[in-house]
Formats: C-alpha cells, sequence, structure tokens
C-alpha cells in the first residue's frame, strides 16, 4: 500500500516540477549555443533565463514540498487521506519519501543541466579554449587530472547517501512541524509557529552536531581527502534516529492530538 501512495503523490506533484527540468535542460542547450564574447547582448539574453530557471526550480521545489505535507495532509483533501485503510505512518512515510524522491532528482537535473551546458559550449568553443589552455598551461599542468577526476567521483559516490539522508531529516523535520500547526496545541498563527518551531528545531539537532561531532570529510593536500568513517557512520546514525524519532513524534501527534478544520 506504501508504493501506492507514494505513486499518487507523485502524480499529484510531477506537474510542478517537470516543466522546470525540460526547461532547465532546454535553456542549457540553448544558453551553450548562444554565449559567445562576440555577440555579449545574445549571450546576456540566453544565459539570464538559464541561471533563473535554477532559481525557480528551487522555489518551485520548497513549495512543492510544502504542498505535500500541508494541502496532501490538512486541507479537504486530508479528510480523505486520513480515511484511507492504511497507517498514519504509512501516510506519512510516503510523503517523506516523495519529498526526498523530488529532491534527489531535482539535483541531478542541476547536475545534468550544467554538464550538458558546459559540455556542449566546450565543444562549440574547441579553438577558443585550446588557447585558453596553452596560454595557461602552466596552470592546468600542475594540476593532477589523473587523481582529481576520480577523486571527485568518488567523494560524489560517498557523499550519496549521506545527501539522502539529509534530504529525508528536512523532510521529518518539515512533517513534524505541519503536524504540530495542526494540533491543539496551536489554534492560531499557524504559519508564524511553523516558521519558528521549524527554525528552532533544526538549529538546536544542527548546534547539537556541532558540538558533538567532527566533519568526516577532510581535505588533503594535492588535491585529496580523506574519510573518517567513524564519524561518517556517527553522522549518517545521528540524523537517521533524529529522522526516527520526529516521524515517530509525528505520528503520535497526529493520532492523540490532530485537530482539522
Amino acid at each position: 500500500m506504501l508504493i501506492k501512495l507514494i505513486k499518487h503523490d507523485i502524480k499529484s506533484s510531477y506537474r510542478d516540477l517537470f516543466p522546470l527540468y525540460m526547461g532547465l535542460l532546454l535553456f542549457a542547450v540553448i544558453a551553450a549555443v548562444s554565449v559567445n564574447p562576440e555577440r555579449e547582448w545574445l549571450s546576456v539574453v540566453t544565459i539570464l533565463p538559464f541561471f533563473a530557471l535554477f532559481i525557480a526550480t528551487t522555489v518551485i521545489l520548497t513549495l512543492t514540498v510544502i504542498k505535500l505535507f500541508t494541502n496532501r495532509l490538512y486541507s479537504k483533501e486530508g479528510y480523505l487521506t486520513f480515511t484511507l485503510p492504511v497507517t498514519t505512518l504509512e501516510t506519512f512515510l510516503s510523503k517523506i519519501i516523495t519529498a526526498t524522491l523530488w529532491t534527489l532528482l531535482t539535483f541531478i537535473v542541476y547536475v545534468l543541466a550544467t554538464t550538458l551546458f558546459a559540455g556542449l559550449w566546450v565543444t562549440l568553443n574547441w579553438t577558443n579554449v585550446q588557447y585558453a589552455l596553452n596560454e595557461y598551461r602552466s596552470f592546468w599542468e600542475v594540476i593532477p587530472w589523473n587523481t582529481l577526476i576520480p577523486e571527485v567521483l568518488r567523494f560524489m559516490g560517498i557523499s550519496l547517501p549521506q545527501a539522502i539522508m539529509s534530504f529525508v531529516y528536512s523532510s521529518a523535520l518539515m512533517l513534524i512541524t505541519v503536524v504540530f500547526v495542526n494540533t491543539s496545541y496551536v489554534t492560531s498563527k499557524k504559519l508564524a509557529i511553523g516558521i519558528i518551531v521549524y527554525l528552532v528545531l533544526n538549529f538546536i539537532f544542527n548546534n547539537l552536531y556541532t558540538n558533538i561531532f567532527t566533519d568526516w570529510f577532510v581535505y588533503k593536500e594535492n588535491y585529496g581527502f580523506e574519510i573518517n568513517w567513524l564519524m561518517y557512520f556517527l553522522d549518517f546514525l545521528y540524523f537517521g534516529l533524529i529522522s526516527v524519532g520526529l516521524i515517530t513524534l509525528a505520528v503520535w501527534l497526529n493520532d492523540h492530538k490532530l485537530e482539522l478544520e
């Protein structure tokens, strides 16, 4: 049943984001073709919408996640949602998983759009690129490309689980905030109280983390890095446990203190 809930949540929200994804990829191509030092006005006209789409996508993603936790739970749709033959935990998990998937997909699209733009631009302006490479040969030759690129890819792979956990934690924090402001504890000024609760909880958890743990990522000389694996797993466990605790508390508040209008 959880899979069905996730599919339903994805269907209800994909229309907000997919046009922006397509726009980003399209403008990556247009900008790469148009950006040219000899055509400054055309470069500006095409590059500005490209970067504006990054901002717009981030804003719409945030609004989509908020709608997922508010409209889908505590608006008129909420009455239907909580009459389905599923548990509160399944309902909340579907929202968190959907929000995490959209956030992860958005970052993947960012990387694809940026890579597409850079790759096309370099290909179309290879003569200028070669000139720049020759002009700054002494700088480029110092960079150990044979080790740098594998290290960057390795770092991206290692960081992915941490990024996903960060998305889950943010979604759980959003969930507990929305659930709390819809309980009998809050009767007015829900938006203001919700913002305060979210910021305070996030500050407490992050401040507690920085006072207990050290960074799991350590820079090395010559474009390298080291991973403190103990801190890596403690970091993952810390935010994982907090997420589980927030979701558990949200289920209890929803089942015992819910106050739909």
